[in-house]
């Protein structure tokens, strides 16, 4: 599949994304922007700043900007060495995001330098890079982010699993390997937010939201995430509820 075709596919997947109302913390319904924006794991582009990822000429109005000049035949080592070399979260995210896209443009159209089947092979590796990880240390939260995400972004481009792994649980289990870590929080509402089991997103998200201290530049991407998927208003009422917190608690 060329550069062209994938993005327009992308697109009109994105845009006719559809899913159930979520329920916020409160337990009140949460107005998601169903139509205008597509799935998650994929249609969200991540802010990493000057973080290394995998070569990409998108944005956040245009996340599908594979770069066609990269060779995917580097694709699982580039992204398994990404992995390795970061603690970032959002890097992460990011990386598996981008390393989705470009597994999914040469699925099933062998080529030179090209494997057919790339998602599963991709998967597969993040998922044995994982299980190395958690036999070294159980408690390294990053291989539970790292096999949600793969499993879940491949899920949500390609419905590779037929909707039958529940990755939410990987997620769940990073949330409650790191009930403090709102970048942790934020990775693992996002997961939730294309599921079944979607009404868990908000309160994940809420929590990463309001959790003090955090980086600018994660808040800036949960503030992004927030007006995407439950609109500028809504995201105001928060700001203006987390104000009156932090005052109250001056």
């Amino acid at each position: 599949m060329n550069t062209r075709i994938l993005t327009f596919a992308a697109a009109a997947l994105c845009a006719a994304w559809s899913l159930p109302p979520s329920t916020s913390a409160s337990g009140a319904p949460s107005t998601l922007n169903l139509t205008k924006y597509g799935p998650p794991l994929i249609c969200f582009q991540y802010d990493i700043g000057d973080a290394k990822s995998l070569p990409w000429n998108g944005s956040r109005d245009n996340p599908f900007g594979v770069n066609p000049e990269y060779d995917v035949a580097n694709l699982t080592e580039d992204t398994i060495k990404i992995l390795d070399s970061s603690s970032d979260v959002l890097v992460h995210m990011e990386t598996l995001r981008r390393a989705t896209f470009y597994a999914s443009q040469s699925d099933g159209k062998p080529a030179k330098g090209r494997d057919a089947a790339l998602t599963t092979k991709l998967t597969t590796l993040v998922l044995h890079h994982s299980l190395r990880k958690l036999a070294a240390d159980p408690n390294y939260t990053l291989a539970w982010v790292d096999a949600g995400y793969a499993l879940g972004a491949a899920e949500q481009l390609t419905n590779a699993f037929n909707r039958n792994i529940k990755y939410t649980d990987h997620f769940d289990k990073a949330a409650a390997l790191a009930p403090s870590d709102p970048a942790v929080l934020f990775a693992s509402s996002a997961g939730h937010l294309d599921s079944p089991d979607n009404e868990h997103w908000a309160p994940l998200f809420e929590k990463a939201y309001n959790f003090e201290p955090q980086s600018e530049l994660l808040r800036s991407n949960i503030a992004a995430y927030g007006e995407r998927y439950l609109g500028k208003d809504k995201m105001k009422e928060l700001a203006a509820a987390r104000e009156a917190r932090i005052g109250q608690k001056k």
